[in-house]
This record gives structure tokens, C-alpha cells and sequence, in this order.
């Protein structure tokens, strides 16, 4: 089984880039792995968790740990995750021409619409990335432009979605750990295939690589019927359930979806001010 990696520093198997992102804990680097001597096509997050609350700490191993279920081209794909002995790290694929929150800010200012043969396109990229997660009992919660990353692998042609951002997502109670589909960057894979094993240093997220990803069962999705309370999400692109604190299940995503889709179509949202 392997196990989670915990290294010394960064630098043991990463290169790190320059800065493309800041926030209160941490900031966003390209990176590149060590194998791969001259494209950057990675990023890191770095995660400095001495300023973090333990939900905020539990809230960035799960998103890690649903990323590592993902394999999906419209999908922001986790390529690894790793302790050091004062962060949490986690390297993605690297989506280059930013997000459809930025494209439609952009269109606002052209006074532009999209083509309709580019929303559609969107639309079903989207609409696969969705149903990929539904299929494995995950619900997003906060579908939204800004959460739909972009990647342009043809410079000449609009770029493709990946849908990112499952910090807040809920999904099927699993039992110490997830599959580790897709998550590998060369060497071992970051997830084991039972229990996730203890770091080899001492670090503040023991307790969190250890826990189910789904502790409590009572809100664990074990079937696509089942309904979920809490109340969370973007409040423009939430279901009316959402919205009125009732019982919601997938086709709360579907609603989100829905907004993303007249949003793109018309460049507002269809309950903004």
C-alpha cells in the first residue's frame, strides 16, 4: 500500500515557478515535476496550515482526496498531494487561459456575445464533467463561472472546460480513502488503495489523511436519491431548495448548471441585480 507522501521541502521532487495566485494562507505557483526538465505545465498550492482553522485544514484534504476519484477531461485532474512539516501541498494541472467568470467579464466589456456553437460546446463540457461526478455519488455544491477553469490546448480555437473548486462538494461515505484514478505524476501514487497511511514526519494532518472522507453517515450520499441539509454554495447560482434551507440531492447541481448556461448565453445572471 502506499503511502501519503511527506517530504522535506518542495523541492525533492518539484521546481517551483512563478507566482499566478495569493490568498490568506498560501499562494499558487506553476510548477514543474523534477522528471520533466522544462515545461511548467503544473500548479501548486501551498498551504500554510499554522494559520488555518482544522475545519478550513479538513475542507482542503477532502477537496484533495475527491480530486483523486476524478478522470475526467473536463475535470481539473489532481496530479498529487503531500504533506511537508508546516503545509499542505497540492499540485494540479494547470488550466492557462484562466475561467469562464473571467471570459464573460470580458465579453461584458467587448459588448459581445459568445457564439452559440462556443456555448453549447461549454454547455456539454460541463454537462459531462457534472454527470462524471453525480455517477460517483459526489455532489459539487457550488457550480459557478468562476469555478469552471479553462485550458486552451489549440491557441488558435476557444479553449476547453475543466471544472474545478470541490472544497465545499459532499459525497459517498468512503471508508479510509478513495481510488486513485488518474492521480499519478511518475513516481508512487499519493492515495493507497485501503487506509491511508500515517506521514513519515510529524505533521499537523495526521488526523486529517486518516479520517473517512465522509465520516458522518447520516449525510453520506449511499444512494442518488438521497438528500442532503447543509446550506452552502454561491448564492446566484443556488436552487430554490438550496435557497429556502430544504433537502436537496443532484438536481441542485443541475439548477447550477442551468444559471452557468443562461449566464454565458446572455452575460448576467438570471437572479442578479
Amino acid at each position: 500500500m502506499a503511502s501519503i507522501k511527506a517530504l522535506r521541502s518542495i523541492a525533492d521532487e518539484y521546481r517551483e515557478g512563478k507566482v499566478i495566485g495569493k490568498g490568506t494562507y498560501g499562494t499558487v505557483h506553476l510548477c514543474a515535476h523534477n522528471s520533466t526538465p522544462h515545461e511548467q505545465t503544473l500548479v501548486i498550492k501551498k498551504i500554510d496550515l499554522a494559520r488555518m482553522k482544522r475545519k478550513e485544514i479538513a475542507d482542503l484534504v477532502k477537496e484533495a482526496k475527491l480530486l483523486g476519484m476524478f478522470n475526467h477531461p473536463n475535470i481539473v485532474r489532481l496530479r498529487d498531494y503531500f504533506s511537508t512539516p508546516d503545509m499542505l501541498c497540492i499540485v494540479q494541472e494547470f488550466c492557462s487561459a484562466k475561467d469562464l467568470a473571467y471570459e464573460v467579464k470580458v465579453m461584458k466589456k467587448t459588448q459581445k456575445l459568445f457564439p452559440e456553437d462556443v456555448i453549447w460546446t461549454w454547455f456539454l463540457q460541463i454537462s459531462a464533467a457534472v454527470k462524471h461526478i453525480h455517477d460517483r455519488k459526489i455532489l459539487h455544491r457550488d457550480i459557478k463561472t468562476a469555478n469552471i477553469f479553462l485550458d486552451r490546448p489549440d491557441p488558435n480555437s476557444w479553449p476547453v472546460c475543466r471544472l474545478g473548486d470541490f472544497g465545499i462538494s459532499k459525497g459517498a461515505c468512503v471508508r479510509h480513502g478513495v481510488e486513485p484514478s488518474g492521480c499519478s505524476t511518475g513516481g508512487p501514487n499519493a492515495f493507497g488503495d485501503g487506509a491511508l497511511s500515517t506521514p513519515t514526519h510529524p505533521s499537523p494532518l495526521r488526523p486529517y489523511l486518516l479520517a473517512p472522507l465522509n465520516p458522518d453517515p447520516a449525510t453520506a450520499l449511499e444512494r442518488t436519491e438521497a438528500l442532503a441539509r447543509s446550506h452552502v454554495g454561491t448564492p446566484y447560482y443556488m436552487s430554490p431548495e438550496l435557497c429556502d434551507n430544504k433537502p436537496y440531492s443532484y438536481k441542485s447541481d443541475v439548477w447550477s448548471v442551468g444559471v452557468v448556461l443562461y449566464e454565458l448565453a446572455t452575460l448576467r445572471q438570471p437572479f442578479g441585480v
